[in-house]
């Protein structure tokens, strides 16, 4: 129990003076590792590695919806607002307006099952990556390069933001056959 009492004062005193940020499956590092350690200290099972895996996702899904937020497995501002808020035992409140995502958000997370079986990690050998399978002349001329060199290297909400902009500009035949199959044209 002093341990985790600890734990919780090193997350407390971090969640004053950490920004909000958003993680989503495929990103890493310590933004990750502090909502791992959160859940984890709810009783949620996750290993606290650091690495926004298929089981971080389902943790922060089963969160969001226990706690009344937008389900969508990715820990944007609300989400860590209200891990944070848990954390320093205070009344988690639900903000009735859903976190800012792409206005196509539905769209892209249909495409990417399509695209890359929705591994927004996807780095494969046929010259696209990511979720949406961006080629790397695409992802870097729609500025991508300014959240990772590649777009397999950027969370979901990252290439989301890109894909919305390759859209505006190219419309679903950027992608051919799965917005076809989608019904997207």
């Amino acid at each position: 129990m002093k341990k985790l009492s600890g734990i919780l004062v090193v997350i407390a005193s971090l969640a004053l003076s950490i920004p909000a940020y958003a993680v989503g499956r495929g990103d890493s590092g310590d933004a990750v590792k502090e909502v791992q350690t959160i859940l984890s200290e709810f009783g949620y099972t996750v290993a606290v590695d650091g690495q926004f895996g298929p089981q971080t996702e389902k943790a922060v899904r089963s969160w969001q919806k226990s706690n009344g937020l937008y389900v969508d497995g990715i820990a944007g501002p609300i989400t860590t607002a209200s891990l944070r808020r848990a954390v320093r035992g205070q009344a988690v409140q639900v903000t009735p307006v859903a976190p800012s995502v792409p206005e196509h958000y539905d769209q892209w997370v249909a495409l990417a099952v399509c695209e890359s079986g929705s591994r927004w990690d996807y780095n494969g050998s046929s010259g696209y990556d990511g979720g949406l399978q961006f080629s790397p002349r695409t992802w870097t001329g729609f500025n991508g390069d300014e959240f990772a060199q590649y777009a397999w290297q950027a969370s979901a909400l990252e290439q989301m933001i890109v894909a919305e902009r390759v859209l505006d500009v190219q419309g679903w035949k950027a992608w051919p056959t799965c917005s076809r199959k989608l019904g997207y044209r």
